[in-house]
This record gives structure tokens, sequence and C-alpha cells, in this order.
């Protein structure tokens, strides 16, 4: 993927004020490139003992989880509204599924091959069904802190 259109998107945040409008238009920005079907980005917050995560069980620490705040995509199906920031994968506590596991490690994740390499794929149907080829998946850091994930999501294999 060629990211020099992340130069453009920098120049488009930069003006703006409020953090909301930031992530929106950051996820909008990466959206707008033909391979990319699905970004989204999630921020950590702590003191969370939501009973509204549905991964909540899974998670060591209920305490800390990352939660969807911006979301933009093109469903093949033109049924599902993929800028929703509620649904199955609003939440992921830390350390629980791949953008947990981002989020807790600070480590990046790239899956060149969803049809190849299926460790981390939770709806297989859905991959399937929208032709998901790729996933990448990076940590937002400050200061040497984790304190969010980003996700790429694409028609495209790297």
């Amino acid at each position: 993927m060629n990211v020099d259109f992340l130069k453009d998107v920098a120049l488009a945040v930069a003006q703006e004020q409020y953090l909301e409008t930031v992530m929106k238009m950051i996820v909008e920005g990466i959206n707008e490139k033909p391979d990319v079907a699905l970004v989204r980005l999630w921020i950590l917050e702590s003191e969370d003992n939501s009973t509204e995560c549905h991964l909540r069980p899974e998670a060591p620490n209920q305490t800390r989880c990352l939660h969807l705040v911006a979301s933009a995509g093109h469903p093949l199906n033109q049924q599902e509204d993929w800028s929703r920031l509620d649904g199955a994968f609003g939440r992921f506590p830390l350390g629980v599924g791949k953008i947990g596991l981002i989020g807790q490690s600070g480590e990046s994740i790239l899956i060149p091959d969803l049809r190849v390499d299926q460790r981390w794929v939770v709806r297989p149907q859905w991959v399937k069904e929208q032709a998901i080829r790729s996933f990448a998946g990076h940590p937002l850091k400050s200061k040497g802190s984790s304190r969010g994930t980003w996700s790429v999501q694409s028609n495209a294999t790297y």
C-alpha cells in the first residue's frame, strides 16, 4: 500500500480543534484509498468495568478496554453500516483478540493474505462475503505508552 496519501490526511486534520472530529477525519481519509475496505480506530480508556463489552469474560484485566471511536468502510452488500461505533467489535479488553493484543503489546500485526492465514479471523464467512484479503493493525502510542489501536482491512493482499 502506498502511504503517500497520509500527508494529505495529516494536513487536513492539523487544522481541526476537536479530537473526535480529527479521529473521524483520519479514518475517512484512509478509507478513500481504493483498496481499503474498512478502517477503524480504538482508544484506550481506563476504569472501564462496562458490562456492555461482549468480550469482558475473556478479559484478563477488566479495568482497561479499547473503545471504537471512529470507523469507515465500503461494505460490498451495501446493507451494513461500517461507520457505526456500537456492535460486537466496539470494545476490546486489553490482550483480547488481535486489536486487544496490539493495544497491550504495542506491536503491529500484519496479515498479508487472510485466505492463507486465518488464525485471527473471527468471522470467516464475513471475510469471504466482503472479499477482505489483508489486515494491518498498529498501536497508537504517546510518550512510550499504548493509547489505542487502529486497523485497516483491505481488498488487496500485501
